[in-house]
């Protein structure tokens, strides 16, 4: 019995948390100051991740989650729409190809996938990019964005490990962050 336990206890220890257990224990958090240009908007992270501290002018929130073999970030940026955007050229931003240019891809980023859908109301876009090339630093993107009150807020997350991780965790990482977008709130 004894060994049977013990070896229960060492499986737990080297296993990747789940990351659907990750939806079960979520806390809010929300904006209102200076930094997120007083839009009082409110996200989701998962409770136990780290907040990170940043030194990007536009970045509200960062977060971070690391396990054996993978990081993973939360990031909130918050910035104005350029002077002159009309409502039309804001919209035309959350298409495929608007979003390839908020984006500001350099080339070390392959695109996978975009959408149009709404959250609580409001218009969003994402895209999902990605690099698989190097089998012990593949990563890939989830860009989502918004344009609510005349700025683009942006909800990333970044997911890094090496590629059979990758591989393995794909999917279940997509899934989370696309749960974790849809529950943010803009009052």
């Amino acid at each position: 019995m004894k060994f049977l336990l013990l070896l229960f206890i060492s499986i737990k220890c080297v296993s990747q948390t789940s990351p659907s257990s990750f939806l079960n224990n979520l806390c809010e958090i929300q904006t209102g100051n200076e930094k997120s240009r007083y839009l009082v908007i409110k996200i989701s992270s998962p409770c136990d991740w780290e907040v990170f501290p940043s030194s990007i002018n536009n970045e509200v929130i960062k977060l971070r989650h690391t396990e054996k073999g993978m990081i993973v970030f939360q990031n909130l940026i918050i910035d104005t729409l350029k002077p002159g955007t009309t409502d039309a050229d804001a919209k035309l931003l959350l298409t495929t190809e608007g979003l390839k240019i908020l984006t500001k891809n350099d080339g070390r980023y392959k695109y996978i996938s975009s959408r149009q859908f709404k959250v609580n109301g409001v218009n969003a876009g994402e895209i999902v990019m990605g690099n698989t090339d190097d089998e012990a630093h593949s990563h890939f993107s989830i860009q989502t964005y918004f344009i609510y009150k005349r700025r683009i807020v942006m909800i990333m997350f970044t997911y890094m490990s090496n590629r059979a991780l990758y591989d393995k965790m794909y999917q279940p990482y997509l899934s989370l962050f696309r749960g974790i977008v849809n529950k943010t709130k803009f009052k």
